[in-house]
C-alpha cells in the first residue's frame, strides 16, 4: 500500500492498522493472548514467530487509544446506528462480543477505564514484560507478586483493547477516511482492475449463488462505478449485516461501488414475477458470476400489462405526495423556515422512496435522506451526487437537513439559516426532475426487454 505516514491524524492510522496491515482481529486478539499465556507459564502458546510483531503492533493501538481518549472526539453512537445495543436486553455475541452493551454504545467510557487501571507509561512497562517473559526466563506472575488476577485481567483488558479500537475503526475511523483520504488505500494494480478483484474476492470468500453487476460506467480517472447484487443461498450460515461486514472491508478500497443482498428464494421469485428491477437485472450481460448450483431465473412476459401499471401507480402515487410537500414547503418559506425545512425534508423523502418502492418493491422505513440516497445508488447515481458530491459543504448543508425532521417535531433548538434553506429547496427540485427522468428512463429500458424476450421466445 501506498500511504503517507506524515498524516498525524488517528483515524487515518487506525484505518490503516485495520484495513492495509492486514491485521485479522479475530487472529490478532488470540495471538496477543497468547502472548500473555506464555508470559505467564512454562510452556509456549501459539505461534512464537509472531510474538514480537504482535507485541509491536499492540503498542501502535495503545497509543493511538491514548490519543483517541485525550481528544474531546463524541464516540456515543446514535440510537439509530446499526451497532447500537439495548443496555437493557442481552445482545448476542456476534459482533464485538467481549464489549459490553454500554461500551459499544460509549467507547469512551472503555478508554478512561483501561487508562484509569495502567497510564500509558505503565501499559508500555507491561507490554515489554510480556514480551520478555515470553522467553521463558521469568513468569510474569512473578513480576506482580504472583497476583494471578492481575495477569488475567491484564489479558482481558487487551483482548478488549483490540475490539474498541476495530469499533472505532468501523464507526468513526472509515467515514474519515471516505470523506479525505479513500485514494491513499489503493494500490496501482487495484486502479487497473479493481472490479474483477472485487468480484473475485466477493465470489472466493462469500460465495454466492450469483453475482450480477449494474449500471457499470468508468469515470475520468479510471475508476469503476457500479452497484454489484449478490444472490445468496437460501441456506447461509451468517445474517445479512456480518455478509455487509466483510463487504464494506473490501469496498473501503473501493468506495465507488455499492452493493446489495437478496435471498435466493426472494430473487427468483421478483424475477420471475417480472418486477421491474430484478427483472433488469436478470440480463446474461449483467451476470458477472455463477455458481452453477441453479438455473438462472426466467422472465415472464405475460404479466405485462398489470406489472407496468402497478409500477406506474405506486411511483406516481408516492411522487405526487413528494410534490405536494414541495408546494406545501414553499407557502411557509418566508414565514415559517423550520416548518418549510420540515415539509421540504418530507418532499425529498417521498421523493426517493417512490422511485425505491415502485421499481424494486422495497419500502425503506427510514427518515434519513443519507441512507435513502445510498440506497438509491442501484437505480441511479445521479440522485447521491446531486444532493452530496462529496464537499464539505454539501456534507454539512445535507447535515442540516437531516436534522430538519426530528428538529420540527422533537426539538425547540432546531434552526436553519434562510440561504440554506434556499440552497436546499433548489437541490430538493432538482432531485424531483432527476428521479422522475429516473423512473422513465428504467421503465422505457424494461419495456425494451420485454420486447426483446418476447422476439426471442
Amino acid at each position: 500500500m501506498k500511504l503517507q505516514p506524515t498524516i498525524s491524524n488517528p483515524h487515518y492510522q487506525i484505518a490503516s492498522f485495520f484495513y492495509c496491515d492486514e491485521n485479522s482481529i479475530e487472529s490478532f486478539r488470540f495471538g496477543m493472548i497468547d502472548l500473555v499465556k506464555t508470559a505467564c507459564s512454562d510452556r509456549y502458546y501459539g505461534n512464537q514467530e509472531n510474538y514480537h510483531h504482535n507485541h509491536q503492533q499492540f503498542v501502535k493501538l495503545l497509543e493511538l487509544a491514548h490519543v483517541l481518549k485525550d481528544s474531546q472526539e463524541d464516540f456515543k453512537l446514535r440510537i439509530n446506528h446499526p451497532l447500537y445495543r439495548l443496555c437493557d436486553r442481552p445482545f448476542p455475541a456476534l459482533n464485538f462480543p467481549i464489549l459490553s452493551n454500554i461500551e459499544v454504545n460509549n467507547i469512551r467510557l472503555f478508554f478512561e477505564e483501561f487508562f484509569n487501571y495502567r497510564d500509558l507509561e505503565a501499559w508500555r512497562a507491561i507490554l515489554d514484560a510480556l514480551l520478555n517473559c515470553s522467553t521463558g526466563k521469568m513468569s510474569l506472575d512473578k513480576i506482580y507478586n504472583s497476583k494471578l488476577h492481575e495477569s488475567v485481567l491484564i489479558s482481558e483488558y487487551i483482548a478488549k483493547m483490540i475490539e474498541a479500537m476495530r469499533l472505532v475503526c468501523e464507526t468513526k475511523s472509515l467515514s474519515y477516511i471516505i470523506l479525505h483520504h479513500a485514494g491513499d488505500f489503493r494500490t496501482e494494480e487495484e486502479e487497473k482492475k479493481s472490479l474483477p478483484a472485487v468480484i473475485k474476492f466477493i465470489a472466493d470468500v462469500i460465495e454466492p449463488e450469483m453475482i450480477y453487476c449494474l449500471n457499470h460506467q468508468t469515470d475520468s480517472d479510471g475508476k469503476d462505478h457500479a452497484d454489484l447484487i449478490l444472490v445468496i443461498p437460501e441456506e447461509y450460515p451468517q445474517k445479512f449485516e456480518e455478509i455487509k461486514r466483510v463487504i464494506n472491508f473490501v469496498f473501503l478500497k473501493h468506495l465507488h461501488l455499492s452493493c446489495t443482498l437478496f435471498k435466493s428464494t426472494f430473487f427468483h421469485k421478483m424475477v420471475t414475477e417480472g418486477h421491474i428491477y430484478f427483472s433488469m437485472a436478470c440480463n446474461t450481460e449483467s451476470l458477472v458470476y455463477h455458481d452453477g448450483s441453479k438455473p438462472l431465473p426466467k422472465l415472464r412476459t405475460d404479466r405485462r400489462p398489470e406489472k407496468i401499471k402497478k409500477t406506474n401507480h405506486d411511483f406516481h402515487a408516492g411522487f405526487t405526495k413528494a410534490k405536494t410537500f414541495y408546494t406545501a414547503a414553499e407557502v411557509y418559506r418566508n414565514n415559517n423556515v423550520i416548518l418549510s425545512a420540515f415539509m421540504l425534508h418530507q418532499a425529498a423523502e417521498l421523493c426517493i422512496n417512490a422511485l425505491i418502492k415502485s421499481l424494486t418493491t422495497q419500502n425503506k422505513s427510514t427518515h434519513s435522506i443519507g441512507i435513502l440516497l445510498q440506497f438509491s445508488l442501484r437505480l441511479s447515481t445521479k440522485l447521491a451526487l446531486q444532493m452530496n458530491n462529496g464537499s464539505a459543504e454539501d456534507e454539512r448543508l445535507l447535515t442540516v437537513f437531516e436534522g430538519a425532521y426530528l428538529g420540527y417535531r422533537y426539538s425547540e433548538k432546531y434552526n436553519i439559516d434562510t440561504q440554506d434553506l434556499n440552497i436546499l429547496f433548489e437541490k430538493v427540485k432538482t432531485m424531483h426532475a432527476t428521479a422522475e427522468e429516473t423512473f422513465l428512463n428504467w421503465m422505457d429500458k424494461y419495456e425494451r426487454l420485454l420486447n426483446t424476450t418476447q422476439n426471442d421466445q
